[in-house]
């Protein structure tokens, strides 16, 4: 008789976020999210749900309610945005791990919302 184990792990879910807008950042080395802030935290390279890591890690570490995604994949984390002002069309520059998501841009912030904490799915 041969007895075989399944486990299964379920992932808790990424943040839900909803996109803001795209924001000056850095003016006279002052970051305009900077909840935490010691340096700047990178989405890990392998990672694809670029939003959601960022989202997760903000939310986790100091409860902010936004973040942002600037030069490719760098993420900041914050309680307000827009205090260096609002840049449409300057955020274009492509996340390094997931090319079909902006990730601002040099010394812009695509600023997210985070509208509610990461679920764990019921097993």
């Amino acid at each position: 008789t041969t007895r075989t184990t399944t486990t299964t792990t379920t992932l808790a879910s990424y943040p839900l976020t909803a996109y803001v807008g795209c924001y000056a950042d850095n003016t006279n080395h002052v970051r305009d999210l900077n909840v935490g802030f010691t340096s700047e935290v990178r989405v890990p390279a392998t990672e694809k749900r670029v939003r959601g890591w960022c989202a997760n890690y903000c939310y986790s570490k100091f409860r902010s309610t936004y973040f942002g995604l600037q030069f490719g994949g760098e993420c900041y984390c914050g309680n307000s945005y827009g205090s260096q002002g609002y840049k449409p069309g300057e955020c274009t520059m492509p996340c390094a791990s997931n090319t079909a998501i902006k990730c601002g841009n040099g010394d812009r912030n695509s600023v997210f919302k985070i509208l509610g904490a990461p679920t764990i799915p019921s097993t």
